[in-house]
């Protein structure tokens, strides 16, 4: 139906600015959210049938909401009105409103929202229920509904350039909304009272303000083109926000709402201001403090008005994983969506500390200072400052090993708390046996950037009677960067800027706080690593190297040496020595005078190659150093001669290396190299580790399941009886299916892959095998005895997969019309590994891999040229068996004794071993 049927009034976007002719519209003053302080306010949300939006606050300033959702028969959505904490509203039954198209008036009377598979808009009444106002849709997809000013509704698709506005008594069009391009919903706003609409277009970075009585253009305003956060005028209607982000940057403009003068343009570019949007966030994007102060940014980061800068973290309930919306009560005060969305409640702000966090970075600090103990400021005017030589030519390192340590636990330790809450372990002296772990809330719950400013804990535990020494609480602005070889005390290290370190005692009791770097400029500010020497002595690394020693808890500095290292440094065992990458080189200094030591040779690179140091580790008794490089160059170094006794092609690339024994290394607590025979040992499935040992073994958390109870345990490496493994390797008697020097042939079975891929897929597996077995000894041929064997079979399920053509070129109707239904028959692709040698069935090299079809996409976007679904869901599904073939670990040695099958590099879930 056209829009001159409905006698519509058609309007246009003014194709430059023309003024910018805006009265103040403020809120409402009737409807003002006010809840009395220091009431209680906990509202129980029916939780219904199904996962559907179960809050809705109406998109502009109102005391109402709505709660609960309408998806089964027997669901409640209950509206209150949060000033009295009344009831006022109850609608119940299945009204398969679509998720995302619900709105509720400010004064709280009707609510609005679209049915699944009907092109129409239902208004009911909150009182009664019943149905009020049908709305015809002119077509489907439509995705955005609000409530307009004067007993209206807003309907339409924001991404199409317009949008309607109905009157609620004829159910008519009266107007058609120009918008300025592409919309997304956070990026529309209402003024106070709902007379004016204000919307952005990221793609044509245009600011449009609309007169919802005339649908005149009162303003068009170009914007950066940027991906817009999130729309609000503020709660005295004299001022228009918008929060941007562009490549990790965030920018805030607001705008006087009476003559369109920019009142700011902030754009931060320091780290410690980045803004990410929490997972599957639900609220509005940029929302005023009430008393104007500061901005909101995605319902978590506090940023101050005139400095634009970030000042203060809300944390999220670690029980949602749909994260709410939130609403301002006062600046004291917010209203949130609780204990996994089952109660909406008022939590309370640090209004006290959020403003001093201001003051902070108004006068150019930093934000966490105001969470934190007071800095002491840092004396430079007695600090030795050193140098290390181009090229240290002597050979003076001393052995420093680790000291002897007590008798420790045998037994697994307890941590009564899940797996996904701990952080990091360390044990940093055998004299003083301590480990202290380290954690916060439940990464398994929640992504990184969902538990900012979270607290977190240390607990500390004796090993040698496996007793808890107490748990410290860490502020949720710092992380914890090195744990005190007295056994208590705990460095923590702000999480953003990485620009001051805080001493805590073994109690919590702050020490001592100061900025290490505070001479430097910009990033060079940040701490990029840390260790203590003793008790009373600290070095510290910053981002750019420069090493500092400093003496505690005076935070006073002893030398420090520019440019010390690239990467992050290790400590000897008796912490005598520090070594790290310094320019093309290895160098060694002693810790407490920054001498340099001696030299050693760094890896073999091309002109121009950056040298990347990935892992570094003394060996206990402190005759050998091995380092590991970003080109998977493994060195082990004579550290009484100063000279090279191993250059090798590295097994595996991690971050870490650990010596356990005298001739392995543990990297990245995976991979067990055998340093005799420079291959792969042994391959290991474990929770976090401490990378220093106090005994030799290898201190882990262990848990049998995700969130099941965890255990902090200690495993011998390598295991018992693999000394007689590697003795089989080497016995020329032992009957073996294979073993290092042998030729081996390849045999790709791949049959036809779709689009004609089958022999690029082949040579792919073939080059990857080939690659991987050259490192460990093994020669590919053709035609011999011994074979490993890749099969891929083509599994037909009884099943099939269901898509729906959406967007350009659906057939109209929407996804609903068959026309637009694609099935297509599932089969599964299984990938194997195997070796033949003739002597039985063949030998199983990994567990068989199952490629299915559903687990690569949700939305598929066709590329240009392929009209086919079902071919290219195909291709995309063959092209994951070049992912498994990267992913194989080929045995290099296999042996049937007996009914035992025996092959190296061999696995063992220690997980699984030491929990009880």
């Amino acid at each position: 139906m056209s829009g001159a049927s409905f006698g519509l009034m058609l309007l246009a976007c003014l194709p430059s600015r023309a003024g910018w002719e805006l009265k103040i519209d403020p809120p409402n003053p009737a409807l003002r959210l006010s809840i009395p302080g220091g009431a209680e306010m906990s509202i129980t949300i029916p939780q219904g049938s199904g996962n559907g939006k179960k809050i809705v606050f109406p998109s502009s300033p109102s005391p109402f909401v709505a709660l609960g959702t309408n998806e089964g028969d027997r669901d409640v959505r209950e509206i209150w009105d949060l000033r009295t904490k009344i009831r006022v509203g109850r609608l119940q039954g299945k009204f398969d409103w679509d998720d995302k198209m619900v709105a509720l008036s400010p004064d709280g009377m009707l609510i609005a929202g679209k049915p699944s598979f009907r092109d129409v808009i239902e208004v009911r009444s909150t009182r009664t229920g019943r149905v009020s106002q049908t709305i015809n849709l002119p077509g489907p997809f439509q995705d955005y509904v609000d409530f307009g000013p004067a007993s209206t509704l807003l309907v339409g698709k924001i991404g199409d350039k317009s949008i309607r506005l109905y009157d609620l008594a004829s159910g008519e069009p009266k107007l058609e909304i120009p918008l300025p391009g592409h919309v997304e919903r956070k990026s529309v706003a209402f003024s106070g009272n709902r007379k004016y609409l204000a919307a952005i277009s990221g793609w044509e970075a245009t600011l449009v303000i609309i007169d919802l009585a005339s649908g005149d253009t009162l303003a068009q305003e170009p914007v950066p083109k940027e991906t817009c956060l999130g729309l609000a005028f503020s709660p005295d209607g004299k001022a228009l926000a918008a929060a941007f982000e562009h490549f990790g940057k965030n920018r805030i403009v607001v705008w006087n709402a009476a003559d369109g003068g920019e009142l700011s343009n902030q754009q931060t570019s320091e780290k410690a201001d980045k803004i990410e949007s929490p997972a599957w966030y639900d609220g509005e994007g940029l929302s005023w403090l009430p008393d104007q102060s500061g901005f909101l940014i995605l319902g978590h980061a506090i940023v101050d008005r005139i400095s634009g800068k970030r000042v203060h973290t809300l944390p999220f309930d670690d029980h949602n994983f749909n994260v709410g919306p939130r609403r301002f009560v006062d600046n004291e005060r917010m209203l949130i969506p609780f204990g996994g969305n089952r109660t909406l409640r008022v939590a309370p702000i640090p209004k006290e500390m959020v403003e001093t966090a201001m003051k902070i970075v108004r006068a150019g600090g930093n934000a966490a200072d105001a969470a934190l103990p007071s800095l002491k400021p840092v004396d430079w005017s007695s600090v030795k400052t050193l140098t290390i030589p181009a090229s240290v030519d002597s050979w003076n390192a001393k052995i420093d090993p680790i000291p002897a340590g007590r008798r420790l636990i045998s037994n697994p330790i307890p941590l009564k708390v899940a797996e996904g809450e701990i952080r990091w372990v360390s044990i940093p002296s055998p004299e003083i046996p301590t480990a202290f772990v380290v954690g916060g809330v439940n990464t398994f719950a929640k992504q990184p950037k969902d538990i900012e400013g979270q607290p977190g804990w240390v607990e500390r535990f004796d090993l040698s009677s496996g007793r808890s020494l107490g748990r410290i609480p860490t502020p949720g602005v710092c992380e914890v960067i090195a744990a005190g070889v007295d056994g208590a005390s705990v460095l923590l290290v702000e999480s953003k800027a990485r620009d001051r370190l805080d001493l805590l005692s073994g109690t919590g009791s702050p020490l001592v706080s100061w900025r290490p770097y505070d001479k430097d400029g910009g990033e060079a500010r940040a701490v990029a690593w840390a260790d203590f020497i003793d008790a009373k002595r600290l070095l510290t690394l910053s981002s750019t190297g420069k090493l500092v020693l400093w003496s505690l808890p005076d935070a006073k500095p002893v030398y420090s040496i520019e440019g010390a290292f690239q990467g992050k440094p290790v400590l000897s065992g008796g912490r005598k020595r520090i070594a790290g990458l310094s320019g093309e080189n290895l160098v060694l200094l002693d810790t407490e005078t920054g001498e340099a030591l001696g030299e050693l040779i760094g890896p073999r690179v091309t002109p121009g190659q950056r040298i990347e140091l990935k892992g570094l580790a003394f060996r206990a008794d402190g005759l050998e150093l091995s380092a590991l490089y970003g080109n998977a160059q493994f060195h082990r170094h004579d550290l009484t001669s100063g000279k090279i006794l191993a250059d090798f092609p590295s097994p595996a690339i991690g971050g870490s290396l650990a010596y356990y024994g005298a001739d392995s290394v543990l990297i990245d607590g995976k991979t067990l190299v055998d340093l005799k025979v420079q291959r792969a040992l042994w391959t290991y499935a474990s929770g976090t580790f401490s990378q220093r040992s106090p005994d030799g073994k290898h201190w882990l958390v262990a848990s049998k399941f995700l969130n099941q109870p965890t255990f902090l345990a200690s495993a011998i490496l390598p295991e018992r009886g693999m000394d007689k493994i590697t003795a089989m390797v080497a016995d020329p008697a032992t009957p073996a299916s294979l073993k290092p020097g042998w030729r081996v042939s390849l045999n790709v079975q791949i049959g036809s892959a779709p689009g004609g891929n089958s022999e690029a897929i082949r040579k792919h597996v073939e080059e990857q095998l080939t690659a991987k077995l050259r490192a460990n000894g093994i020669t590919v041929a053709p035609n011999q005895k011994v074979q490993y064997v890749v099969r891929v079979e083509e599994q037909p399920k009884n099943d099939t997969l269901e898509l729906r053509k959406i967007g350009m070129g659906a057939a109209p109707g929407g996804p609903f019309n068959q026309a637009n239904i694609i099935s297509i028959p599932v089969v599964d692709l299984v990938c194997h590994l195997e070796l033949a040698d003739g002597l039985g069935q063949p030998i199983p090299c990994s567990s068989p891999q199952t490629l299915g079809m559903r687990s690569f996409f949700m939305i598929l976007h066709l590329p240009p040229g392929e009209t086919d679904v079902a071919l290219y869901i195909k291709k995309r599904q063959w092209e994951g068996i070049n992912g498994w073939s990267d992913s194989l670990a080929p045995p290099y040695f296999v042996s049937r004794q007996g009914s035992t099958l025996v092959r190296l590099p061999g696995f063992t879930n220690l997980s699984l071993l030491y929990s009880q």
